[in-house]
C-alpha cells in the first residue's frame, strides 16, 4: 500500500477494492462527518488513490468474507437507525448522513405521507449464511481428502520406484 496515503485514504481502498461503491467504502474508511459520496469521488480523482487501488485486486478470499460479512449484517444488523429514521417527522439530508440503512430493501412514502420500509428477511438471510459455511466445510473436507489421495500416489509412486 502507497505511504503517501494516510490510514483513512488506505482503509478506503481496502473497502473499495471489496465492495466497489465508494459511499459505502468512505463510510467504512471513517469520513462519517462528511458527505460520503462527495468524498470517495474526490478520492477516486486522485491518481495516488487509483494507483493503490490498481494494486488491490479482491481475490476470490475477499469476495467471500464480503458476501459472508454482507449476509451476517442482515441476520444480526441493527435497525435502529431505520426506526430513528421513522421517527423524524421532516428528515433532512443532513440527518440522514451516517445512518446504517443496510437492513432495509426499500423506503417508500404512503399516501398518508410516513415513509414507508421494507426490510430484508433475516431468516432467508440466515439460511444463505448457513449454506455458505456449509459449502466452505464441504470444500474445505473435500480439500483434506484430495490430500490424501495424492499423499497416497505419491507414496506408491516411491515404493514402486524403490521395490
Amino acid at each position: 500500500m502507497k505511504k503517501n496515503l494516510t490510514q483513512r485514504e488506505q482503509l478506503f481502498c481496502l473497502y473499495y477494492s471489496c465492495l466497489q461503491d465508494g459511499e459505502e467504502a468512505a463510510r467504512r474508511a471513517g469520513y462519517r462527518g462528511e458527505n460520503p459520496a462527495l468524498v470517495a469521488a474526490h478520492l477516486l480523482q486522485r491518481k495516488e488513490i487509483r494507483q493503490c487501488l490498481a494494486s488491490l485486486s479482491p481475490g476470490p478470499e475477499l469476495l467471500y468474507q464480503a458476501v459472508l460479512r454482507g449476509y451476517e449484517r442482515l441476520a444480526f444488523g441493527s435497525v435502529a437507525d431505520a426506526l430513528h429514521l421513522a421517527l423524524l417527522e421532516h428528515p433532512e439530508e443532513a440527518s440522514l448522513q451516517g445512518l446504517d440503512l443496510f437492513c432495509i430493501s426499500k423506503i417508500s412514502r404512503g399516501k398518508d405521507g410516513r415513509l414507508e420500509f421494507a426490510f430484508y428477511d433475516r431468516l432467508q438471510a440466515l439460511q444463505a449464511l448457513q449454506e455458505l459455511l456449509e459449502r466452505e466445510e464441504h470444500q474445505q473436507t473435500d480439500g483434506f481428502y484430495e490430500a490424501i489421495r495424492l499423499g497416497a500416489q505419491a507414496l506408491n509412486r516411491m515404493d514402486g520406484e524403490n521395490g
